[in-house]
This record gives structure tokens, sequence and C-alpha cells, in this order.
């Protein structure tokens, strides 16, 4: 397997992308009697329980003035994304959401992207991808805290935005609140 910046060409099975899930409402919200689209959250996220979520509060990594900080409702909800996986999500209607996952190891995450480069998150190191899986409106950084831990964070913006530096953004300043509440 050929690496690039320390990440496999090709990732496990384990890992999964549902670049277009609708984590707000998983499904369309009712807007004047018409089906609108939901809000979207990426998603790269492992289908089986990791150690990690046990290390981890998801929803604890952020306060409620921190989420307002990024622009999102809080407090975030805890969802099991298939397998005991857990995953938390913040959101606002219309205004998109930022999920946060752990992974026990880097290579579990599918981290191919428009551009993935190397990154420094506090005093950790890091992985950030813009527009993860080729899609715009996304932005992703994974946060190596251990050998044994990564704490995925991804943002996104409405269902229709292609907006990856605005997603960016927002990831960006998620990580730079999360950092110091890691172990």
């Amino acid at each position: 397997m050929r690496r690039q910046h320390g990440l496999p060409k090709h990732s496990l099975p384990i890992a999964c992308l549902a670049a277009a899930a609708l984590l707000a409402a998983c499904g369309t919200e009712r807007v004047a009697g018409r089906a609108a689209p939901a809000e979207r959250v990426l998603v790269l996220a492992p289908t089986a329980p990791s150690a990690a979520d046990r290390v981890v509060d998801l929803c604890g990594l952020l306060t409620a003035q921190d989420v307002a900080t990024i622009g999102l409702d809080y407090p975030g909800e805890s969802r099991d994304i298939g397998g005991g996986a857990l995953m938390c999500t913040w959101n606002r209607s219309r205004q998109g959401g930022l999920s946060a996952s752990t992974v026990e190891r880097l290579d579990q995450l599918n981290l191919t992207g428009e551009k993935s480069y190397p990154a420094r998150v506090g005093r950790f190191e890091a992985v950030k991808v813009e527009a993860p899986q080729r899609e715009a409106g996304g932005c992703a950084v994974a946060i190596v805290v251990s050998e044994d831990l990564v704490v995925l964070l991804l943002a996104s913006l409405t269902v229709t935005s292609t907006d990856t530096a605005a997603a960016c953004v927002r990831v960006d300043k998620a990580a730079e609140l999360v950092a110091p509440k890691l172990p």
C-alpha cells in the first residue's frame, strides 16, 4: 500500500462514507407543505464500536458557548452509527452541522479529498481533508490523540452548499475548541 502524508492510499473496509448523510432529520423537513432537504453532516466513521468511544465523551467535547461560537445548536445529539459505534452531531436548521467520532487508528478512515494534508491542532498532529471524497461543501480534521485514539471532526453546510472553505472555517474553529479537552 502506497502512503502519502502517512495515510494509506486505500482505506480499510471498516471506514465508511455517507457524504450526503442527512443526520439532522434523517430525511426531509416539511416547509409550507413541501419536502425540503434536511441539513447534512458528512460522515467518515467506523462501522464498529471502538475502545476509543469509551475514552472520549463526544457530546461533552463542546460546551454551549463553544457550539454558539461555531453557529450551531446545543446540546449535541449522540447517535449509534452502526454496530455500536458512536457519533455526536450538532446542527442548526438550514445552516449545516458538525460531527465528532472516534476511531482507534488513522488508517481506519478514508481521508481522501480535494486536498489532504498534515496539520497541527493544539499539541496534536492531525490530518485535514478539504472536500472529503471530493464532496464540495465539507471539511474534516482527524486529530491523532494517541496511538489508539483519533478524534474525527467533520463539518458541512447545507445539503446544497458547495462552500468547502466555509466548512473548513467551521471545522477549524471546532478543532481549536476541542483540542484542549482531549486526554
